[in-house]
């Protein structure tokens, strides 16, 4: 599957637009018709990273991160990425709520939601 260029804009602003154009306002499924829903204070998940590796407090905003945001619908509707069931890193072990896409070897996207782990049951 082709994944679109890298988007630059020029203001921590436009980026926080441009997700609630394309990502708060619009319906999205996965390729297996799971919808997704992006809401507002997702931006700041999703496109911040932390200053210390210690305190896993996510307060440096990524453009690394902003610039493939393009990316995040297509790696959905990918029907070859590789899916997993999320991890719980504080009480260590598997979510079965979180569904875990892996594209392009090291790219991931990861939803939350109940409906992935009812296809396996």
């Amino acid at each position: 599957m082709a994944y679109p260029s890298l988007i630059i804009l020029n203001s921590l602003d436009k980026y926080r637009k441009y997700f609630e154009e394309h990502y708060c306002n619009q319906e999205i499924y996965t390729f297996d018709k799971i919808r997704v829903l992006f809401p507002k204070g997702a931006f700041n998940h999703a496109f911040y990273e932390s200053s210390s590796r210690r305190q896993k407090k996510k307060d440096i905003f990524s453009d690394k991160r902003a610039q493939r945001m393009p990316w995040i619908k297509v790696a959905l509707a990918d029907t070859s990425s590789e899916l997993y069931c999320g991890w719980d890193n504080k009480r260590k072990c598997v979510v079965t709520n979180r569904r875990v896409a892996v594209v392009m070897r090291d790219y991931v996207v990861i939803i939350q939601t109940k409906a992935w782990i009812e296809h396996f049951l």
